[in-house]
């Protein structure tokens, strides 16, 4: 399996060769908020369900926010019996760092996961505070918010994250 900089891949973007199809797997509201122009969507979890139409090309160029989640799915893609697979290395986060243009998105404010980040905060901090003011059970807050917190982590599946994503402010603005 292959890498190359982003720097690599600008060039191959620049070409719009129709033998070659770059993807980012990061999941869809990160895809939605930002993404580098030109490169299509298809989530690490849901990728298999891509690999018939990855076939027709003669290289898949993998990308996401730092390089983990891409290397992922350059190893799955493999194992489905993909050959030609490239990694972007650094991903998103070193696409932005070399200032290689304009990245697009659809939404704009605070970032899904800065919301997710803040509501988690605010809620054990409530509980904490509601602890002290009112009643011992409302400690249940912070517990369940910590064992939520827990449980992505592990999953990497957020409840918070999708109902979130589910608000009025977070859909996508045509």
């Amino acid at each position: 399996m292959r890498e190359i900089s982003v720097r690599e891949l600008q060039e191959i973007l620049a070409k719009k060769d129709e033998d070659v199809v770059v993807i980012d797997v990061r999941t869809k509201a990160e895809y939605e908020e930002k993404h580098i122009a030109g490169v299509s969507h298809a989530p690490l979890d849901e990728i298999e369900r891509y690999v018939e139409v990855f076939k027709k090309y003669k290289t898949v160029y993998v990308c996401c926010q730092s390089g983990n989640r891409s290397m992922q799915a350059c190893v799955k893609l493999a194992s489905l019996g993909l050959s030609d697979i490239v990694n972007v290395r650094g991903g998103l986060l070193a696409w932005e760092e070399e200032k290689r243009g304009a990245c697009e998105g659809k939404r704009c404010g605070i970032s899904l996961l800065r919301q997710t980040w803040l509501a988690a905060g605010f809620l054990i901090l409530c509980g904490f505070l509601f602890f002290w003011l009112f009643h011992p059970y409302f400690l249940v807050i912070p517990f369940l918010v910590g064992c939520g917190l827990v449980g992505a982590g592990v999953t990497g599946k957020c409840f918070m994250m999708t109902w979130l994503l589910r608000m009025s402010w977070n859909k996508r603005v045509s």
